[in-house]
């Protein structure tokens, strides 16, 4: 009846009544075998999509060498946040749909800390810093990102880039940014500030280059708050 635990095995497909004690998979027999081969002669560094602190800290002990993408609408998936997009999708006014948003902004913000903590532990990162995106259409994106130096985390002001002209080279952009913010700037802040700024007007330039000066990217980082990027 409803409200009773039943379990499943995955590998035959028995189903068990009750609850039955379950452990974390863990790398061993042949499958262990051929990742620690892999792993002694590969020359190509694996990085997972990991979507929560749990997702990350699993992909690490798989051998992941890192995060390539996390897709934050993975984090609503359980619980009371599964509960909250729904409550989101089914508000009948602006009103609604906000008091439903400000539910998930601390879980969104919560799990990037803890994949952000997971990184610098297990790698020992003095700064782990990543861009978030809000995809709206091809051509209108927001763009913002965060940075944790062990301590503290930092989140940047928001832009909104209308219209992308080409959105490669943003990450490096980004990078490089953020390589001489930390050179060049007082705090991780403004650090973070500076390499936004590059790479959403990295976007806004045709090509793979950021042909944007310092002067551009410091005056747009320090321009007004509503982050909108034209050119």
């Amino acid at each position: 009846k409803e409200g009773d635990w039943i379990s499943l095995n995955g590998s035959n497909g028995d189903v068990y009544d009750g609850q039955v004690p379950t452990t974390d998979p863990e790398l061993d027999g042949d499958f262990a075998a051929i990742m620690n081969l892999a792993a002694k002669y590969t020359k190509t560094l694996v990085r997972t999509n990991a979507d929560t602190p749990r997702d990350a800290r699993q992909a690490r002990s798989f051998g992941a060498q890192g995060i390539g993408l996390c897709r934050t609408e993975h984090m609503f998936f359980e619980g009371d946040r599964i509960k909250a997009v729904r409550e989101m999708i089914l508000a009948s006014d602006l009103e609604g749909r906000r008091s439903a948003l400000a539910k998930l902004l601390p879980m969104q913000r919560g799990d990037f800390e803890g994949i952000f903590e997971a990184m610098a532990k297990e790698f020992g990162f003095r700064y782990v810093a990543s861009t978030l995106r809000e995809s709206f259409s091809a051509t209108h994106n927001g763009w913002k990102a965060m940075i944790y130096d062990g301590k503290e985390f930092y989140e940047s002001k928001r832009y909104d880039i209308n219209p992308i002209i080409d959105r490669v080279g943003g990450g490096d952009s980004f990078s490089g940014g953020l390589i001489y913010g930390l050179l060049n700037k007082a705090t991780q802040g403004e650090a973070l500030e500076f390499a936004v700024a590059a790479s959403a007007l990295k976007q806004t330039i045709n090509g793979d280059f950021n042909l944007a000066s310092v002067e551009e990217v410091e005056a747009l980082a320090g321009g007004s708050a509503n982050g909108r990027v034209q050119r």
